[in-house]
């Protein structure tokens, strides 16, 4: 698996892998999450496994996650379509009732005083107006944010329109981690704004559900930023990718594959 060049970070701090083993976890500093004061999470999904143990490792966090694609109108469809896959023998009645379980987790976690589901998606300023009630600026959830800020963000290609704030609002951030989608064709973007961010790009991890273009290039990619109070100057030993004491397949049935910077 090829990526390019700018992709190869030149720093490091001691990450660990926070969340479930293959896709929704993610590698982090520990020492930045049990110092940061909020987890604000740009998509959420139907996997929560991060913001959960986050929360065992540093009890006084407060959650904040924004998507508005997740809802009990969404909870129904879901619980529909598995029913007929059960139906037509394309899942077992164990991953069946799992879904009844996961959505009872949902409630359960999203009940706590200190952990809020917002549905609502984030768009950025340059999109002049709201165009409906499930949307919100970036800038506006920043500006209410006073503290520092472990930002996660995975919205499917949406992270594009929001780098400028992100950027602008650096200050505030300790630690982030972004999925960066269509690399590939994206280069451009992901460059300028690696050289712009102020915090230190430590780790990539290649997310295999995402494959590769026709010349071995990496289409999907996982990249955490650490302020740089946080790190150290990477030497050529630590350059490995995949770093298989935090890193791990998001797609289980799919073995890693070696990153070649080139």
């Amino acid at each position: 698996m090829k990526l390019k060049n700018f992709f190869l970070p030149k720093y490091y701090c001691h990450l660990t892998r926070v969340g479930n083993k293959n896709d929704g976890g993610y590698p982090v500093s520990l020492k930045v999450l049990k110092k940061v004061d909020c987890l604000l999470s740009i998509g959420l999904g139907y996997d929560w496994s991060f913001e959960k143990e986050s929360l065992t490792l540093n009890e006084k966090l407060i959650i904040y996650m924004y998507d508005a694609q997740v809802n009990f109108k969404s909870w129904l469809k879901k619980f529909v379509f598995e029913f007929f896959n059960l139906i037509l023998l394309k899942k077992n009645l164990i991953e069946f009732i799992n879904t009844y379980i996961n959505f009872f987790e949902y409630l359960f976690f999203f009940k706590k005083d200190r952990v809020f589901h917002i549905k609502k998606n984030i768009i950025s300023k340059i999109e002049t107006t709201i165009k409906d009630k499930n949307e919100e600026f970036l800038e506006k959830v920043l500006e209410k944010i006073k503290k520092n800020i472990l930002l996660k963000v995975d919205i499917e290609g949406n992270e594009y329109r929001i780098l400028s704030e992100i950027i602008e609002h650096q200050n505030k951030i300790e630690f982030l981690i972004i999925e960066f989608h269509h690399v590939d064709l994206m280069e451009p973007y992901i460059k300028k704004f690696i050289k712009k961010f102020k915090l230190d790009l430590v780790h990539v991890h290649v997310n295999n559900f995402g494959g590769k273009n026709k010349n071995g290039y990496a289409k999907v990619v996982e990249a955490m930023f650490s302020k740089r109070k946080y790190n150290k100057k990477r030497k050529l030993s630590k350059n490995l990718f995949p770093n298989f004491r935090y890193d791990s397949s998001n797609n289980k049935d799919k073995p890693e594959e070696k990153i070649l910077f080139v």
